[in-house]
């Protein structure tokens, strides 16, 4: 069975997406500042009980339907959960989870041997941004989530319910995503959304999050079961206060539940008069910055007018080289601590 979305460390056993919510709204509340209150949940998405005639009348109107005998598979192990959040606008954090997908459906596709038809896919990436998000259109995708699947029961939703919502990409991604729809961030039921991310941790290897930057009733919750969350910045002093803010705001809440660390993107290596250096950057973060993205606009945005990932377009490229770089250092930190944890078991 693979974990549940929410489920790290020592929580693995005891919390369900609700109750994570639960848990990060008790330890906000627990602050003096309250400003790191999670707001409340709208009351006409709160959770009722589900029941037997719900769940049948929901079989018959949604457009979504499980076949209790072509059961979707579930992945054998656990999946990693990456999720990437932009500190400020246009730092690329869309582009770069796209590229973070692509690479780890690459990588799996050759694990897998030359020979053998991709059949199911190992890499989702989820668009949390339900108003402005644009994954799919970097993939030149139709996003097949609707508002409907994100403000009902989550009792509803299952690995056959959230499997059958997929788009694929020709390079093995899959994508849950919505249409871009006013409003939408105010009207999801914060446990429907964990209940999706929890259905898609067990269905896939590798899940990617592309998070919205402002802070919603789930965010801290989504943060907190992830095994890496990077917080997309750039070398500006806008930027990195609003970097360092997020930080310390999620670290107060969640504790060392997951790492968080800061991605900066856009990075000229060469030195321009008045321009901040990495340096610079860890002294006002009072941490090292985890990994670099090159400044390659132009690339970007071919690939962008493509629908394709970076990679695909331009394999050779020094964006597409960088975001290599960042998936072998994530791929690299969890088969360590696999590693560690094993034996830890042992002994």
């Amino acid at each position: 069975m693979g974990k549940l979305f929410n489920r790290r460390k020592s929580d693995r056993d005891k919390n369900s997406p609700t109750e994570l919510i639960q848990l990060v709204e008790t330890r906000a509340a627990s602050e003096t500042d309250l400003d790191l209150m999670i707001p409340d949940m709208p009351e006409d998405v709160a959770e009722a009980p589900v029941t037997h005639d719900d769940t049948d009348d929901h079989s018959r109107t949604s457009h979504v339907t499980a076949t209790p005998d072509k059961a979707p598979p579930v992945s054998p192990q656990e999946a990693r959960i990456y999720t990437f959040v932009g500190s400020s606008g246009g730092v690329g954090t869309t582009t770069l989870c796209t590229q973070i997908a692509y690479d780890l459906a690459m990588q799996c596709k050759a694990n897998r041997g030359l020979g053998r038809h991709p059949q199911d896919p190992e890499v989702c990436l989820i668009d949390l941004n339900f108003e402005n998000g644009t994954c799919a259109h970097h993939l030149d995708l139709m996003p097949s989530l609707s508002l409907d699947d994100l403000t009902q029961n989550s009792g509803r939703i299952d690995t056959a319910f959230t499997s059958a919502l997929v788009s694929t990409h020709v390079s093995g991604i899959s994508l849950l995503a919505t249409p871009n729809i006013p409003g939408a961030m105010q009207k999801v039921n914060p446990h429907a959304v964990m209940a999706i991310l929890d259905a898609a941790s067990k269905l896939y290897k590798y899940v990617i999050v592309d998070m919205p930057r402002q802070e919603l009733p789930w965010s801290l919750a989504v943060m907190g079961g992830s095994d890496f969350v990077g917080l997309v910045s750039e070398l500006t002093i806008p930027s990195l206060h609003l970097t360092r803010t997020h930080i310390q705001h999620a670290q107060s809440v969640l504790g060392d539940r997951t790492t968080i660390e800061p991605v900066i993107s856009k990075y000229e290596r060469r030195s321009f008069r008045n321009a901040l250096r990495l340096s610079d950057a860890e002294a006002a973060l009072e941490r090292n910055i985890w990994a670099t993205i090159c400044q390659d606009a132009d690339t970007a945005r071919e690939a962008i007018n493509c629908g394709e990932p970076v990679g695909a377009v331009r394999k050779d490229s020094r964006y597409a080289k960088d975001a290599r770089k960042l998936v072998e250092k994530l791929v690299a930190l969890h088969a360590n601590n696999d590693v560690e944890n094993s034996g830890s078991i042992a002994a």
